[in-house]
């Protein structure tokens, strides 16, 4: 609770300055400081009572981040409208505390008092407002709004049967976060109209345990694809982030209820192994490996080394590995894998993509955070996800359905 009592320390200085805006455009209006005080002490309140109930947990985990977005909408426009007002208090206060003559005489403090400009007023409210209008639109449809991306893959050693290939990737279904059936069953839809091959699912099916997929298996389970639906597990997927997991048991009891649940919905769960696809004579390796990755070493169950044994007669190896961060350290040097499909990044859920300009916070954690890279002659893809986690939203960063397209070198 304590924590949750300092954040209101800069969320009251936020809204003082987000008040002056309104007194100044309202003229101080009576009935205008009773509605904006009257609000926002509701939202202090809502904030205070909120880790309660979410240590009870009797808050959903869609609830949880949404509550959170919500929060952010609120103040982070009061942060780009707060730097405005910065440098006109400064430039103010430089004016107001300069002693000014008049016939000789100091101007009484209260008379030389500089009111506040309407005009820069104006232009703070309208910089928060475009903060405002783009995590509105990231919580209400950016997050929906699924895109379809065509790879092409050109590999040296592909077999004749394999030529034409094609392979959709999904990550990151976060399935807990979403409160719409119908927005999943747009994306499942969409998956089914590529009319891939193959489907790699890559990891994250949940946020914390297994029982979120309830209610959502009629829809997860229509994924089909002529050579099978192939799937690895997340760092979330094993429960290591769920608070109401307490003892060995509960962890055991979770995982098996996880492994349950993916054959139910007909995917064939790798766990540090591999399957031989075979088309005719000729074959190629789909291997699996548990969560890897370099920052949440905790839920490292990976053995790259135990998966691909066996796969050594096989021309070309795919790799379903859920943390990028995995190919750096491990598949490049460990293992001769052509191709590494990963998720875990999501774009950060934010970011800018246009031609000449790829950006996101991510980027400074990860290095491979977004779409395809490759070394020599092998490549990974980072599929920026399917669902949402923490921020309930997207802008800049859609979710992704990816289709690739093998072809022979």
């Amino acid at each position: 609770m304590a924590k949750w009592l300092l954040l209101l320390v800069p969320m009251l200085l936020l809204d003082y300055y987000g008040f002056q805006v309104s007194k100044t455009l309202t003229n101080g209006r009576s009935w205008a400081t009773t509605l904006y005080w009257g609000f926002h002490v509701m939202v202090y309140l809502s904030i205070m009572a909120f880790p309660l109930f979410h240590a009870r947990q009797e808050i959903p985990v869609r609830y949880v981040y949404l509550f959170f977005s919500l929060i952010l909408m609120l103040y982070i426009p009061k942060i780009a409208a707060g730097v405005i007002l910065g440098i006109e208090d400064f430039f103010r206060g430089i004016l107001q505390f300069t002693m000014i003559k008049k016939d000789g005489l100091a101007v009484p403090a209260d008379t030389a008092r500089i009111p506040r400009s309407k005009f820069i007023s104006q232009l703070a409210l309208g910089i928060a407002a475009l903060p405002f209008t783009g995590m509105a639109y990231a919580i209400v449809k950016g997050k929906y709004n699924f895109h379809v991306r065509k790879v092409s893959l050109t590999l040296e050693n592909l077999p004749k049967a394999f030529e034409g290939l094609t392979i959709t990737q999904v990550s990151d279904f976060h399935i807990g976060s979403f409160n719409s059936h119908d927005a999943v069953q747009k994306g499942i839809d969409l998956v089914n109209q590529q009319k891939s091959d193959l489907i790699f699912f890559t990891g994250d099916l949940v946020n914390k345990v297994a029982a979120e997929v309830r209610g959502f298996e009629p829809i997860l389970s229509q994924l089909k694809a002529r050579l099978g639906v192939y799937s690895v597990l997340g760092n979330h997927d094993y429960g290591d982030y769920a608070s109401e997991i307490q003892t060995d048991a509960d962890w055991e009891a979770h995982f098996q209820d996880m492994l349950a649940t993916h054959e139910s919905l007909g995917w064939r769960l790798l766990r540090n192994e591999h399957e031989i696809i075979r088309e005719g004579a000729d074959s190629l390796a789909v291997i699996g490996v548990e969560n890897w990755g370099r920052f949440n070493s905790h839920t490292n169950y990976g053995n790259l080394k135990q998966a691909c044994e066996g796969t050594a007669y096989a021309p070309v190896k795919l790799l379903l590995s859920h943390d990028p961060s995995h190919w750096e350290e491990e598949v490049l040097s460990g293992s001769d894998v052509d191709v590494t499909f990963s998720g875990h990044t999501h774009g950060c859920q934010f970011g800018i993509e246009i031609p000449g300009i790829k950006w996101s916070p991510v980027q400074y954690v990860y290095r491979q955070w977004a779409g395809l890279y490759q070394e020599g002659n092998r490549y990974l893809y980072v599929n920026r996800g399917f669902g949402f986690a923490g921020f309930s939203g997207r802008l800049g960063i859609p979710p992704e359905i990816t289709v690739f397209e093998l072809k022979r070198g």
